[in-house]
């Protein structure tokens, strides 16, 4: 059956068709590209690897060609290094022949001209050998590579309350300022006999010709015109230099007229010895020992610089002020010798620009008492400091080398006053002594000869030299003398003298070589020869002078406000550096439009003052004033309110600013920062210390040292006519105690002193006070406060009061509080005393939790966030003076005890042994504890210094022993002052006894005989046997008639003085202090009656050390599973400046940033382009075809500023005289021959290394093709046709596409015929 609406016989042929259409295409592609994969339908995951393998294969071609690039560049960098290692192998051939003493110095200096010209070759090469247009051998090529140079440390900034430092120094001068001693000599037998005297430490010989004269006066003057000949002739008395005169008069006396800063000396000592006479001192006129200074009403210097007068003989006084801008002001003094005074009008002439009221100096003696001058020349030079210390010699030290003063004449930009101390002046100071000066030049002489010779011997420097008749002239007989020195052994060619002589002159010129550093003059001996010789030193020796190496950079000023209070509307005007503003009214309970209005008009006048001022947005800090260039600031105030209010409410501070400097070196070159033992390193803004390694330290500043906690004491007074009826009640902490007694108030203090004491449980104890009516409260534990108050009877006549004389105070000590303090915007956390597991707790000044142990490591915890790591800084503590007259016996020692952190360190004292014993016995005693109280200790020659591992530190020793100090132990660091006190002796005196109680001691005197000066005189008695009986220590008294000054004999060793009594009413005492006791610069404390468990000792703190490492260039990944380690730290760090802020609370009545001596600013960093290291390129290869697949090589600098030739080519751009590496000396060329071996070595080693690289390189080529070939094939497997399947596909897709063309034409036929027949 035939069905027309369908034709499946045509459909199935057409399908057929197509795939026998599609098969065949497919073979024919195949054959046609050669490809079995044309497209991704034809296999997806064979034409993903074929890819793959495709851009491995390519990427491998390219890496080949790249190493072979690569060896043609190495080769180009080591063909230039073998020319270098042939002419550095030419150049030790000349340096071993400049060496031979074959030449003299003048042909050694023609062998350097090629020696020379063959360095600068090399530097040549270096800069000019390229590859592809960039050079290879000077350190640029590729990346550079090394250790970023950053600034190894930061001052502190430095400020100052006043502009003008009150204290000044003052020098005396004059003729006539100075003590004058008359030596007297008398024969014991008529006339003096020989022997040795020795005078003022001079051994004098007198021999027999000493002694001369026809009578026995002219011997006795002869004798001692002998003695003041050696005496003069010696350094102590010697006239030029030591500032002393010795006359001698017609008698046989000496006159010894010393200068007038010797001051108050003791009589010079006289051992006659077996002379045969005798000797007597006699002091004929004291010295101007010390000044005085004292101003009219509270004025002042107006200008800093020094202030220098002198008064003649006849009064007539000569002053002038020299500013320290080196301005000069003529001043106007009148003198009155007889009163001892020099006064300067502060209205007279220019006097008014230097001082702001009259000024009154008063010449005194060694007791303090004014001396009369008259017909005396003498005078003062007075040194006035600005408020910020300028650097003095020895201040700063810096690898051993004195950095020497700063000067105002160095900062043009700061404020005159201040300058010489401003950041700008001290880093000036720095960099004069960063760079060597001078060079190393031999000395150099000219012989120069006239006259007419004569046949003789001449005597030149050791060489005779026969003259005859044919040397006619002095032209030729100075050649002969030439050609004699030539050849001798003292001056020819093995000597390296040089000895030049110009034909037809007179004149010899000898140069002699650095090693004789000064010569003698050459001794000439003309003999018969009639020559007069002339020696000439033309050129002096001179020495290269080396320089520190460290370089400093100003930093910006930045000087920050303070918190501002709400308040009233004031108005004033702001002076900054000197320029005023406009005038700043503040607006009223509006600190915001304050500030703006403040910086407004701070900013208008910048141009002038170099400071501009930025509104912080903080209540709290105010506004910060910055000087971008590092210029101080000063700030001051003109209002009609005062300035106190005026700057908290424009939230500004007065006073000056000097801002930082960060000093700056090579990476490998030292940075060690000290001072002398005369100098004040905190002058500086620095910390001692070694500071070489390349990272970016800044130190905290100098805390202050840390009182105990002080007691509350308070005076309960009774005071009236007590009735007979009278109470008087005292409340305690809410316990009262009542006194019926109405004796009198003695009675009534007693009563209720007693009364207190028998309650233990109150935390007060009472005593006698410092009358005979007072009685005195204390709180037992220091820190810990009481409740008082005072009550009487309703029907009192008598009256009670009690007032504070010391409030409760805990220690001041500072813990880091978590709003202090900021870190590159991260917010530090608050210490805790467990960050500190070192410090003792001993003394209650000693705060674990505000250590600089526990600071750091609160910084610490953000460091992985900040950056910046810290370290506690050791506590150092340098002892300047030793003194060992304790102790007072002479036997053979006495053990004194020394506490460090509550460990007893006892040290065995022998009387007036050395200072150098003592310090050894001191440091040697510390040391053994070490690992006890943490400190470890070294003599510095005039003390000893102590040093801690960071933990605070406290240190003390008992004042109750006799004398001793702390230089006892070489720990005295001067300023210490005395405690003076007084007891005062009034009313009605009968036969009524006296007592006080001093240091715990209770002195009652004998009845007194009627009088206050009778009591005095028995207080003092009984006191005086007190001391004489060792139950009192270190006390002297001083009677005055009716009152007695109790001193202490030790400066910084308290007493106390309480228990005023007396025995019947009548007769009053009365205690005061008269002069504080000050422990004045030491760390150690003097304690009554201490121990190893006494806790009121000080404690010392140390400052923190903050520091940011240097980044690494380039920043190359770490390995996979690489452990942590520095270097990979040092690889993370970024180099970047650190920048230090407050907290938000940091500036608060609670915070406690500046205290811990914290201060804003950017610190370290990238130093200048100058420090850069040795420039290395590392050239980096890609022999892969991935990431990472590379080989480097660093080339290193072979010219002068690298690490290779450096030291031989460093000075190729410098005048031939003037570089110091040359064979034209036989010590030249024998110091070259070192140099030249080590760079030998390091050209060796590059060019192995280049050798190294280019083996490797080529053994990569091979494994590449290798791998290229393989890879190559694989690929083919996988994409390349089977051309035999391939055909036989085409052929038979041929036949199939021939048949089912055939088929579907029948197909279709037959649908035709069967349509025909129904169309009939």
């Amino acid at each position: 059956m035939a069905v027309i609406n369908t034709n499946l016989k045509a459909l199935f042929s057409q399908s057929a068709l197509k795939r026998t259409e599609g098969a065949q295409s497919k073979a024919m592609a195949q054959l046609s590209t050669g490809k079995r994969i044309n497209t991704a339908a034809d296999d997806a995951a064979g034409l993903a690897i074929s890819t793959r393998m495709t851009n491995q294969i390519r990427g491998l071609n390219q890496a080949v060609r790249n190493a072979g690039d690569g060896i043609s560049m190495i080769q180009t960098a080591e063909g230039a290094t073998n020319e270098i290692t042939d002419m550095m192998q030419r150049m030790r051939e000349l340096a071993v022949q400049a060496v031979n003493d074959t030449n003299d110095n003048a042909q050694r200096s023609y062998l350097d001209l090629e020696f020379q010209q063959l360095k600068a070759e090399i530097v040549h090469i270096s800069e000019s050998t390229e590859w592809n247009g960039f050079p290879l051998l000077n350190g640029t090529a590729g990346q550079r590579v090394g250790e970023m140079p950053v600034f190894k440390a930061t001052s502190v900034s430095q400020a100052a309350d006043v502009f003008i430092n009150p204290t000044t120094t003052r020098t005396l001068s004059g003729a006539d300022s100075g003590e004058i001693q008359t030596l007297t000599f008398t024969a014991d037998n008529a006339v003096p006999t020989t022997g040795v005297i020795t005078v003022g430490g001079v051994a004098v010989t007198i021999p027999a010709s000493a002694i001369q004269g026809n009578s026995d006066s002219e011997k006795l003057r002869s004798f001692t015109a002998a003695i003041k000949t050696a005496l003069e002739a010696d350094s102590s008395f010697d006239p030029n230099t030591s500032g002393r005169t010795i006359t001698q008069t017609d008698n046989g006396q000496l006159t010894i007229k010393y200068a007038a800063t010797d001051a108050d000396i003791g009589n010079v000592v006289v051992d006659v010895g077996a002379t045969g006479v005798s000797s007597s001192v006699a002091t004929t006129r004291v010295a101007v020992a010390t000044t005085g200074e004292n101003f009219a009403s509270d004025g002042g210097f107006l200008k800093s610089g020094t202030l220098s007068f002198s008064v003649s003989s006849l009064g007539v006084v000569s002053a002038s002020f020299l500013t320290a801008d080196k301005q000069t002001y003529t001043l106007n003094g009148t003198a009155d010798p007889t009163n001892g005074t020099v006064t300067f009008s502060g209205t007279d002439g220019q006097n008014r620009k230097v001082i702001s009221d009259d000024l009154v100096y008063t010449m005194k003696d060694s007791s303090g008492s004014t001396l009369n001058f008259t017909n005396r020349a003498v005078g003062l030079s007075v040194a006035i400091d600005g408020g910020i210390p300028p650097l003095r010699a020895g201040d700063l030290r810096i690898n051993g080398i004195d950095i020497g003063a700063s000067y105002a004449s160095d900062d043009t930009l700061s404020p005159s006053n201040n300058a010489s101390g401003s950041a700008i002046a001290k880093a000036a100071a720095i960099n004069r002594m960063a760079s060597s000066r001078g060079a190393d030049v031999g000395e150099s002489q000219s012989l120069t000869f006239t006259g007419v010779p004569q046949p003789g011997t001449i005597v030149v420097g050791g060489v005779s030299v026969q003259l005859t008749s044919a040397e006619s002239t002095s032209s030729l007989a100075t050649a002969k003398i030439a050609a004699a020195l030539r050849s001798s052994s003292l001056f020819g060619q093995s000597t390296s003298r040089i000895v030049s002589y110009a034909p037809g002159g007179s004149t010899i010129k000898i140069d002699f070589p650095t090693s004789e550093r000064d010569v003698p003059s050459t001794s000439i001996s003309p003999g018969t020869t009639g020559l007069s010789p002339i020696v000439d030193v033309t050129q002096e020796y001179a020495t290269l002078q080396p320089g520190t190496g460290v370089f400093a950079k100003v930093n910006e000023n930045v000087l920050t406000g303070q918190a501002m209070t709400v308040g009233p509307a004031v108005s004033g005007v702001v002076f900054i550096n000197g320029y005023a503003s406009a005038d700043i009214t503040t607006t009223l309970n509006n600190t915001r439009a304050t500030r703006a209005d403040v910086v407004s008009a701070i900013n208008a006048i910048t141009s002038k003052t170099g400071v501009k001022a930025i509104d912080t947005g903080y209540d709290s800090k105010g506004v910060t004033l910055v000087a971008a260039d590092g210029r101080n600031i000063e700030v001051s105030f003109e209002t009609d309110s005062s300035a106190a209010l005026f700057g908290q409410s424009v939230g500004l501070r007065t006073g000056v600013h000097a801002g930082t400097y960060s000093l700056e070196s090579k990476i490998e070159a030292p940075v060690v920062i000290s001072s002398s033992t005369t100098g004040d390193i905190k002058r500086t803004g620095l910390i001692e210390g070694n500071f070489t390694k390349n990272q970016s330290v800044f130190n905290t500043n100098t805390r202050a040292i840390v009182a105990a906690p002080v007691a509350q004491t308070n005076a309960v007074t009774i005071g009236g006519s007590i009735g007979s009826s009278d109470t008087f009640s005292v409340t305690i902490n809410g316990t009262t105690f009542t006194s019926s007694v109405t004796t009198d108030a003695q009675s009534v203090r007693d009563n209720l002193v007693s009364l207190i004491s028998a309650n233990t449980t109150l935390g007060v104890t009472a005593s006698a006070g410092r009358g005979v009516n007072e009685l005195l409260i204390n709180a037992s534990t220091a820190g810990t406060p009481f409740t008082i108050s005072t009550d009487t009877g309703s029907s009192n006549t008598g009256t009670i009061s009690s007032s504070t004389v010391a409030a409760n105070q805990p220690a001041a000590s500072k813990p880091l509080n978590v709003d202090d303090l900021m870190i590159n915007g991260v917010k530090i956390r608050a210490t805790t005393t467990a960050d500190d597991t070192k410090s003792s707790t001993l003394t209650a000044s000693s705060d674990l939790s505000a250590s600089a142990i526990a600071i750091a490591a609160a910084i610490n915890d953000s460091a992985s966030s900040t950056g910046v790591r810290a370290l506690a800084n050791p506590v150092i503590s340098k002892g300047l003076t030793t003194t060992t007259s304790v102790p007072t016996t002479t036997d053979g020692g006495t053990s004194y005890n020394l506490y460090i952190n509550g460990t007893t360190v006892p040290v065995v004292f022998v009387q007036n042994e050395t200072g150098t014993a003592r310090r050894e016995k001191v440091v040697e005693a510390i040391n053994a504890r070490t690992g006890q109280h943490g400190i470890t200790a070294t003599d510095n020659g005039s003390g000893v210094t102590l040093e801690s591992d960071g933990r605070n530190v406290s240190m003390w020793f008992d004042s109750n022993q006799k004398d001793l100090s702390a230089a006892s132990f070489g720990l005295d660091k001067g300023g210490a002052i005395a405690q003076v006190s007084r007891i005062a002796v009034g009313g009605s005196v009968g036969s009524q006894t006296a007592s006080v109680v001093i240091n715990g001691q209770t002195i009652t005197s004998a009845a007194a005989s009627g009088g206050t000066t009778s009591m005095a005189n028995a207080l003092e008695t009984a006191i005086n046997d007190a001391v004489t009986a060792g139950t009192l220590k270190n006390i002297s008294v001083t009677n005055n008639g009716s009152y007695l000054d109790i001193k202490s004999t030790v400066a910084g060793s308290p007493f106390t003085l309480k228990g005023a009594s007396v025995s019947t009413t009548g007769p009053t005492l009365t205690l005061s202090t008269v002069t504080e006791n000050s422990y004045g610069n030491n760390d150690v404390s003097g304690l009554l009656n201490a121990t190893a468990t006494s806790t009121n000792a000080r404690t010392v703190y140390s400052t923190v050390r903050m520091i940011s490492d240097p980044a690494l260039l380039p920043k190359l990944p770490a390995p996979d599973g690489a452990p942590p380690s520095d270097k990979l730290d040092e690889l993370r760090a970024t180099g970047e400046p650190f920048k230090i802020s407050v907290g938000d609370k940091g500036y608060s009545a609670d915070g406690n940033f500046s205290a811990l001596g914290f201060e804003e600013g950017t610190f370290g960093g990238r130093s200048s382009e100058e420090m850069d290291p040795p420039k290395v390129g590392r050239l980096a290869f890609q022999v892969g075809a991935s990431a990472n697949q590379y080989i480097t090589i660093d080339l290193a600098d072979f010219g002068k500023n690298g690490s290779i030739t450096g030291d031989i080519t460093g000075d190729v751009d410098l005048n031939v005289e003037d570089r110091r590496v040359r064979i034209n000396t036989r010590d030249g060329a024998s110091a070259v021959l070192t140099l030249l071996d080590d760079a030998m070595d390091k050209v060796n080693a590059t060019r192995a290394t280049m050798g190294a690289v280019m083996n490797r390189m080529q053994h990569v080529i091979n494994n590449l093709s290798n791998v290229t070939t393989n890879l190559s094939a694989s690929r083919s497997q996988i994409e390349d046709a089977d051309y035999a399947a391939a055909s036989t596909e085409l052929a038979k897709a041929g036949i199939m596409q021939q048949a089912a063309t055939a088929v579907l034409a029948q197909a279709n036929t037959s649908q035709q015929t069967v349509l025909k027949l129904l169309q009939g």
